[in-house]
């Protein structure tokens, strides 16, 4: 009894060419770049936007309808009105003195005129000091509504002008993911289509074997076969 053993050729995987391999490794390192200058843009936004928050939630906590003056400030105003107030008084009630003195019957005696005359400047010195308290009032409502207004247009605006740069590098990033995803794969449709190369050879051999040429070359045996 005769035996025949077939021994075929030993064919391997085609690994990536180095060009393949050097791309990878080129998207691979671009991607881990991009990816840390994300995370340091995204923090310095994260920063950004806090900061700018911390400002604006302290006028808008105020409400629209609030004094806009710090007690400080609305104090110095008053101040300012009231001393104006007294300035005008004295100013008023000395050229009043100096007319009476000078047109009076009775030196030292001010004349019911007078008295009137004077009276009428009084008020009128009071009512300014009235509308200018009136108006330091108003003009501190006025100044926290523009300043809530203007808080919450930036309060919206501060966070796209916060994380639009780390926006930007998601993008990049999304984009450097892409390009190591398609390069891996490309390397390994390399070595596939290789492997499917080489599996029909070998079945192609295989086949031979079993066939005519088989017959013709063992005499009627197939090849791996114990007669």
């Amino acid at each position: 009894m005769t035996t025949f053993n077939y021994t075929g050729k030993t064919y391997k995987n085609c690994d990536p060419t180095s060009a393949q391999k050097g791309a990878l490794t080129s998207a691979q390192n671009w991607q881990k770049t991009i990816t840390d200058s994300y995370g340091k843009v995204f923090g310095l936004g994260s920063q950004m936007y806090q900061s700018l928050s911390a400002g604006l939630d302290n006028i808008i906590a105020k409400g629209r309808e609030a004094m806009g003056y710090s007690p400080e400030e609305l104090a110095a105003k008053r101040a300012q009105s009231i001393n104006t107030a007294a300035a005008d008084a004295a100013k008023v009630n000395r050229q009043i003195g100096q007319h009476a003195a000078v047109t009076g019957a009775v030196p030292g005696v001010e004349s019911g005129v007078t008295q009137a005359t004077r009276a009428a400047a009084d008020t009128a010195v009071l009512s300014a000091e009235a509308n200018r308290e009136a108006a330091i009032t108003e003009g501190g409502y006025e100044t926290q509504r523009e300043a809530f207004d203007k808080a919450v247009q930036q309060k919206e605006a501060s966070l796209g002008a916060s994380f639009a740069p780390s926006s930007q590098v998601a993008g990049e990033v999304q984009g450097a993911n892409q390009e190591v995803s398609q390069q891996a794969q490309a390397n390994a449709a390399a070595q596939t289509s290789w492997m499917g190369l080489v599996g029909g050879l070998a079945d192609t051999a295989v086949k031979g074997l079993s066939g005519p040429i088989g017959s013709k070359l063992f005499g009627g045996k197939s090849s791996s076969s114990n007669g």
